[in-house]
């Protein structure tokens, strides 16, 4: 267990990390922000700092003696290596374009010119599974917004104006039809919008409430059935729906915007979780021994 937890920024994505950190509950969680506001859900920060993060990083490695030899760090290191060359050979065996691995390809496939822009609910938790670039990549974006899949497609188009450049978009079906009427405000700019069709709230596919049948799908998966080509011809804006690596690669190498369409399975992302996660059993078992050690 960790004696201590260094935090650079807020809130992060990943519900099992909040568990594990309230698991172990280092005397020293220091979080470094900045502004004074307190963004702690599981009560855990011992020491706050508020300071730009640049600024931080500067003063503490003047600060800091030299680097010294460290088992813990380089286990780390090992099983991050391990997990990228595992997740790279599952998907190399499973070719398909599935949801998460679009977002493992997206980390070659994004032009570095571009910023990316990740949408909430299950596009923002696939990205932080999967999107582990090895190379520098534009700016990345996120909007938590007021419920979550509200006005991403203004967030992306005005990210777009600001920063002067193309933004590739990556949302869901769902966060699509929730701001169709800021279509227009793309149709002029850099984006490339890819929106993960999987017809329904898929994220709901992970809690306990699927095996509710008679609730679930009515009013948690919420199907839609709708032709988002249509959506494109409405507005002007080109549309491309692809299948293979080949045609995103080609519709995001094209110098123009426009909506890409990936339609996936409802339940697709759990199966390819649970069946990633049982093809690193090995790598669990490094997990177990590093982090009760």
């Amino acid at each position: 267990a960790p004696d201590a937890i260094l935090q650079l920024g807020d809130r992060f994505v990943s519900q099992k990390l909040y568990d594990w950190i309230a698991s172990k509950r280092p005397k020293v969680h220091c979080q470094v922000s900045n502004h004074p506001l307190r963004r702690d859900p599981i009560h855990s920060i011992t020491h706050r700092i508020v300071s730009e993060l640049p600024s931080f990083i500067t003063s503490l490695t003047r600060a800091l003696p030299g680097r010294p030899h460290s088992e813990w760090l380089k286990a780390w290191k090992e099983l991050n290596h391990l997990v990228e060359t595992g997740t790279a050979a599952y998907f190399k065996m499973h070719p398909a374009l599935t949801e998460p691995a679009l977002f493992h390809h997206l980390k070659e496939a994004v032009p570095p010119s571009f910023g990316i822009y990740f949408g909430n609910s299950l596009s923002i938790r696939n990205a932080d599974a999967f999107f582990a670039p090895k190379n520098p990549v534009g700016p990345l974006f996120g909007n938590r917004g007021l419920s979550g899949i509200d006005g991403n497609i203004a967030t992306i188009a005005g990210l777009a104006s600001g920063i002067g450049k193309g933004i590739v978009g990556v949302i869901g079906d769902l966060t699509f039809l929730h701001d169709l009427n800021s279509l227009p405000l793309i149709r002029d700019l850099p984006v490339k919008l890819v929106v993960i069709n999987n017809n329904g709230g898929d994220i709901f596919s992970f809690l306990p409430i699927m095996s509710h049948s008679e609730v679930f799908k009515p009013f948690f998966l919420t199907p839609h059935n709708s032709d988002l080509k249509h959506a494109g011809k409405l507005f002007g804006i080109p549309y491309d729906q692809v299948e293979t690596y080949e045609m995103l690669d080609d519709c995001l190498s094209q110098d123009r915007g426009g909506i890409i369409e990936v339609k996936t399975r409802h339940g697709e992302s759990l199966d390819i979780h649970r069946d990633l996660l049982s093809n690193l059993k090995v790598i669990q078992s490094h997990v177990t021994e590093l982090t009760t050690g």
